[in-house]
């Protein structure tokens, strides 16, 4: 959720829309994710993801990969 949310962040800051195919894509795989988590937890990560830097996105996605 976290990774997800730095993305959308960082798409909106350079205003790169997502194509077609991808918002389908990313819907799916958001639902799989707010599943999993339950959808408190889910808000608090995606948000929290929103809030990273560039830099800060792309450190935590390597972290956790």
């Amino acid at each position: 959720a976290r990774i997800f949310g730095a993305a959308e962040g960082l798409r909106a800051a350079i205003r790169m829309p997502a194509d077609q195919t991808e918002r389908l894509l990313r819907r799916r795989w958001l639902a799989l994710v707010r599943e999993a988590l339950g959808p408190e937890a889910f808000e608090v990560a995606h948000v929290e993801g929103g809030a990273m830097t560039k830099d800060e996105g792309v450190a935590y996605a390597l972290s956790v990969t």
